[in-house]
């Protein structure tokens, strides 16, 4: 196998990342917070915002359908902070994991 196969291999996901930069809510201790939705996939999803929350914390995230297309029905689902990562320009990029779909 070459280095290419295994860096291609180590990079598989289970499931597929939709590349998005929808608007996104994040509601957090009564708090609607705003931010954008970079990727998403059925286990997981990407979001910058300038707010700082602390890893592990629960929180429930919607992307309304109007944000995608008008089209899809909204996505709601409560998920937990598993990783973020200060960015350039003053954002912070959370990747939550998605504990449960609630629409």
């Amino acid at each position: 196998m070459t280095s290419y196969d295994r860096r291609y291999n180590s990079e598989k996901r289970d499931f597929m990342r939709m590349e998005t930069d929808a608007p996104i809510e994040v509601i957090y201790e009564g708090h609607t917070l705003t931010g954008v939705c970079k990727d998403l996939s059925a286990t997981g999803l990407q979001v910058e915002m300038p707010i700082a929350l602390s890893l592990g914390s629960q929180v429930t995230v919607c992307i309304k359908p109007d944000c995608i297309d008008g089209k899809r029905p909204p996505f709601r689902a409560l998920a937990t902070v598993a990783r973020l990562v200060p960015n350039d320009n003053c954002d912070t990029a959370y990747g939550f994991i998605i504990n449960e779909i609630i629409e």
